[in-house]
């Protein structure tokens, strides 16, 4: 697959999210937030030659990156660290942890995006140095937002009060179906209620153009359909199949990677069961 040039979009004063469309599998988002002469990076995409459009990017606007920081682990936003050879590079000790384990069966990701199939056995991902990101100064009076399970294991995201500004990761996708299997729905669903309730002007999504708080909101709405459609199955007994015919996904129903929802709704219903307590064969337990 070719790479894309991504779209830049200055979103505030000092700060650039370089866009991949369409945003599908392997096409993620990244925000560079300017600091006078440094600057910060938020997450790399997912190959080298795609973080090079950053750290250009940056060049173009007279920065020097010195800091990398990744909202979570997937591989998609941290393949390129290595164009970054003279920042530091740094995430919270459990996304490292995630990274490691996630490198040790890289491979599996030329079945899961075969559009870059060979490109994983050589990727040389540079593992980010543990933080307390309680520590990190962010730039433009940034505040660092840190949550999970959610989206995944951890997920990381930079609030701008004044400029009403939220770089979400992939706690928000826009106009891409999410792949809501690695975290915790109900999680998830109580973060974006968190996000929305600052009331961002501007959204950069991990995947998808920039958007707005609604977007925050239809996510939120898709994720209580799943969780209570995986509540129904339980209680019902039907199949994740079954589930699925009669599921509505809202207005995500239109966005891309639609074939996604059949893997959130098994997840949602795996959710339920462990929420009442469930055996196979058995099904709820019974509470005392």
């Amino acid at each position: 697959m070719s790479i894309i040039t991504p779209a830049c979009e200055e979103v505030a004063e000092g700060v650039v999210a370089l866009v991949q469309a369409p945003g599908t599998l392997g096409l993620s988002n990244s925000v560079i937030v300017a600091d006078g002469s440094q600057g910060l990076v938020l997450d790399t995409m997912l190959l080298p030659e795609m973080s090079c459009a950053i750290s250009d990017t940056a060049a173009r606007m007279g920065i020097q990156v010195d800091t990398v920081l990744h909202s979570h682990h997937h591989v998609d936003h941290c393949g390129g660290n290595s164009v970054f050879g003279d920042a530091r590079v740094v995430a919270h000790p459990q996304t490292v942890a995630d990274i490691k384990q996630m490198l040790d069966n890289i491979t599996v990701f030329d079945w899961l995006m075969p559009q870059f199939a060979g490109r994983f056995a050589d990727l040389d991902v540079r593992i980010p140095e543990p933080v307390d990101l309680d520590t990190l100064d962010i730039p433009r009076n940034g505040q660092l937002l840190v949550f999970g399970p959610s989206h995944s294991f951890l997920d990381v995201a930079l609030w701008f009060p004044d400029q009403r500004l939220l770089l979400s990761a992939d706690l928000c996708l826009n106009g891409v179906t999410p792949l809501a299997i690695h975290g915790s729905q109900v999680g998830w669903a109580e973060t974006l209620e968190y996000l929305s309730g600052l009331k961002p002007d501007v959204v950069v999504p991990g995947h998808g153009p920039v958007t707005t708080a609604k977007t925050l909101d239809v996510l939120r709405d898709y994720l209580l359909r799943l969780t209570a459609a995986g509540e129904a199955a339980v209680r019902t007994g039907a199949t994740a199949d079954e589930a699925m015919a009669e599921f509505d996904a809202g207005p995500v129903a239109e966005w891309l990677d639609g074939e996604r929802t059949k893997q959130n709704l098994t997840k949602a219903i795996d959710e339920a069961r462990e929420r009442v307590g469930y055996l196979p064969g058995v099904g709820p337990l019974k509470k005392n």
